[in-house]
């Protein structure tokens, strides 16, 4: 909800990565916004993606110490972490700024925050749980393969698209992103839960259920052999 948690909750997840063969990274970013205005959390968001964003830039400028491959650089999260992560995929300073008007020179630019470095990434695939992000943003050219898992009865981060809160901007869940995806033939694997709210799959054993369909998501990708997919659980 980008007021609490941090890295050490991802551990598992890392671990389980890590074991298929993945160089797997957590991250911290800056949390906290005045829950008594439900349009701040959106600079919350945008703050969180800065960070993402310098923390994509520390690993591209320190991959080979790292052996990481960036041709091949996944993005995943939860809730909050995956708005984060896909905000970091979609949403760019013209479309931020879009949305919200002045935002720029409030918080400072998304790609010089947080760090001096100047490298540039690209990212292959998102790993979505429960996630959502500025439905104007999605557009076909920013399109990455996504695995996402979500329940239908989220109302915390909804499943399809509405607004974030009454009058604010309009977002779209990992259900109506999976839609958008199929019609611009990128790969998609969604996941629903039709009695689930928000989260799902929790515990170490969900974790790694879910990092292990991740895992041979991305893997496809190397072998150029994604299939989109659907499940009802």
């Amino acid at each position: 909800g980008f007021k609490g948690g941090s890295k050490e909750s991802m551990t598992n997840y890392c671990m389980e990565f890590a074991k298929r063969g993945f160089v797997a990274i957590t991250i911290n970013y800056r949390l906290g916004w005045d829950q008594s205005d439900p349009s701040d959390q959106v600079l919350a968001v945008y703050r969180a993606q800065q960070d993402a964003n310098a923390a994509l830039r520390f690993v591209v400028a320190n991959a080979n110490q790292a052996r990481i491959d960036t041709d091949w650089l996944f993005i995943g999260g939860s809730s909050a972490g995956s708005v984060t992560s896909l905000s970091t995929i979609y949403v760019s300073q013209e479309e931020w700024e879009a949305e919200v008007p002045g935002i720029t020179a409030l918080l400072g630019p998304l790609n010089t925050s947080g760090n001096n470095l100047t490298n540039s990434f690209e990212l292959q695939g998102i790993f979505n749980n429960w996630g959502m992000t500025l439905d104007n943003a999605i557009n076909p050219e920013d399109m990455v393969p996504s695995i996402a898992f979500h329940g239908v009865l989220d109302q915390t981060t909804p499943i399809g698209t509405g607004p974030g809160y009454p009058g604010g901007p309009i977002y779209s869940g990992s259900g109506t992103i999976h839609n958008y995806l199929l019609a611009n033939n990128v790969c998609s694997a969604l996941t629903v839960d039709s009695m689930g709210f928000h989260g799902l799959y929790r515990g170490n054993e969900g974790e790694d259920y879910r990092v292990s369909r991740a895992a041979c998501f991305f893997k496809s990708l190397f072998c150029e052999d994604c299939s989109s997919n659907y499940f009802v659980e």
